[in-house]
């Protein structure tokens, strides 16, 4: 049926003859139900009861068409209660999450299900969960870590020393098997280069649940499949069918409970990897985070995108390193972009407090600007200021005696051949 997803249900491992396969279901964190096997059949049966039900409120493209009418009231609640912000998410991953809630939960429309979160502690913090469920295993997309791996990793590891650590953020991370891949990436090439510098790997969610599986570094072999034997063998330890991410990697990593959008970021970073996170929020929000991460590495960095990402819109921050895996390096624009932050208004926030200081942002900055430009006039000539594709990106003082842009709309090649062809002054 479009628009509604199946829930999950696992064997009790307590029940089974061979208990592997259930318990490693249940580890991933995608499982609805944990039964006995003689009461999973009349769950299907209530489910799919409850299924049928729900048919009639739904419309043709198969979203319950009151879902988006309490999308700000359900975000509301989940600020409150948990203190994180999902208003800025996409509207058409909110609502799918939302109705498989309703599901699981039998509520018969969306308002009983509204209700029912604001009486049900549990249910809020399910929700949250379904919110942010996403698919991960070791070494996603090998050919994308392949070039990280060459064109990023190795650079780094190749201009590193040992007073000079290397600086990773993994922003959400969710259970750190991104985290781990790079560094079983950096582990080999510091291998091959015979150097050992100091590795730091921020790796950040909002999920406390999903950090705590990170930091125990233990996998059921289903999230292991794709990773090369050698690899699989190097950098793991096999016990009862999970699989434990060897110490030397753990090391490696600092996983911390951190919000994209309201937390300070890091910062004098050389790589960050925010691979298949953008593609949840919407525009408006990414426009806001990618001067954010600009900000955060240092000149040089690399960022790493998942296959669905891109920032084409922004050259003037990044160069593309690979347009086909989403590799981009920073830049250093002449003009440095304004950094929102937080990127959410916090005092929307059940912890808002109305006892924070306020700042006066960028009062010096204001003040140095100023006597900057009273100088600029007395003494500096009229000027332009083009980037590295030679684009007019600001006027400073009377140009007109120089060069006159013509009349029409304006044109930056234009403006370029008017000024390799000066007016007399």
């Amino acid at each position: 049926m479009p628009g509604l997803r199946s829930k999950a249900i696992a064997q009790d491992s307590k029940t089974a003859k061979y208990d592997s396969m259930p318990r490693n279901a249940v580890l991933t964190g995608l499982v609805d139900y944990v039964l006995p096997v003689e009461e999973i059949p009349a769950k299907l049966i209530e489910y799919a009861r409850h299924r049928a039900g729900l048919q009639a409120n739904m419309g043709k493209d198969g979203i319950l068409s009151q879902t988006t009418d309490y999308l700000s009231q359900i975000c509301s609640l989940l600020r409150r209660q948990l203190g994180h912000d999902f208003s800025n998410y996409k509207q058409g991953t909110l609502v799918r999450r939302i109705q498989r809630r309703i599901q699981i939960t039998q509520n018969t429309s969306v308002a009983a299900y509204v209700q029912y979160l604001k009486t049900n502690t549990q249910e809020v913090n399910l929700l949250f969960k379904d919110l942010l469920i996403g698919v991960t295993h070791f070494l996603r997309d090998p050919e994308a870590f392949d070039a990280l791996q060459h064109s990023a990793i190795a650079p780094l590891v190749e201009q590193s020393s040992s007073d000079k650590s290397i600086r990773i953020w993994v922003a959400g991370c969710s259970s750190g098997e991104e985290a781990y891949s790079i560094a079983m990436l950096i582990s080999e090439e510091m291998e091959r280069q015979n150097v050992r510098p100091q590795v730091q790997i921020f790796a950040t969610d909002i999920d406390e649940k999903a950090l705590e599986q990170a930091r125990h570094a233990r996998y059921p072999a289903s999230l292991v499949e794709h990773t090369i034997p050698e690899r699989l063998e190097r950098f793991f330890i096999k016990q009862n069918g999970i699989y434990q991410v060897v110490k030397h990697l753990r090391e490696m990593c600092i996983f911390s409970q951190q919000s994209l959008i309201s937390d300070p970021p890091f910062s004098r970073l050389d790589l960050i990897s925010c691979r298949n996170l953008l593609i949840y929020f919407d525009s408006e929000l990414q426009k806001r985070l990618i001067p954010l991460f600009h900000y955060a590495l240092k000149p040089e960095g690399f960022l790493f995108l998942g296959s669905s990402e891109n920032l084409f819109e922004y050259n003037d921050l990044f160069q593309v390193v690979s347009k086909t895996h989403r590799l981009f390096r920073r830049k250093q624009p002449m003009i440095l972009p304004q950094v929102d932050f937080p990127l959410v208004d916090r005092s929307l926030y059940r912890q808002a407090s109305q006892f924070a200081p306020k700042t006066v942002v960028g009062q010096q900055s204001q003040v140095t600007q100023s006597i900057e430009r009273i100088l600029l006039q007395d003494y500096a000539p009229a000027c332009v200021i083009v980037n590295d594709r030679d684009e007019i990106i600001y006027y400073f003082g009377r140009t007109g005696k120089y060069l006159e842009p013509p009349q029409g709309l304006p044109n930056n090649l234009e403006q370029m051949r008017l000024l390799l062809k000066l007016k007399p002054p």
